[in-house]
């Protein structure tokens, strides 16, 4: 059975949000230095990986 389209783009539109955190984390680590070495920002840019990777993962289940 076929998923409705306006489904599929749902979860491809909320996967796209999914990834902007981890987008930013990139950017900001880019920016501020990779070896800063402080724990709660390696932490944070952590958490920012796992929710992208949840929005790569909905995207990816949006197309099969």
């Amino acid at each position: 059975m076929a998923r409705h389209p306006f489904l599929t783009i749902l979860m491809v539109l909320g996967g796209l949000i999914l990834l902007l955190p981890g987008v930013c984390a990139i950017v900001f680590m880019t920016m501020g230095g990779l070896g800063t070495g402080d724990s709660a920002l390696v932490s944070l840019w952590f958490a920012c990986f796992l929710v992208s990777a949840g929005g790569v993962v909905l995207i990816v289940k949006a197309f099969r």
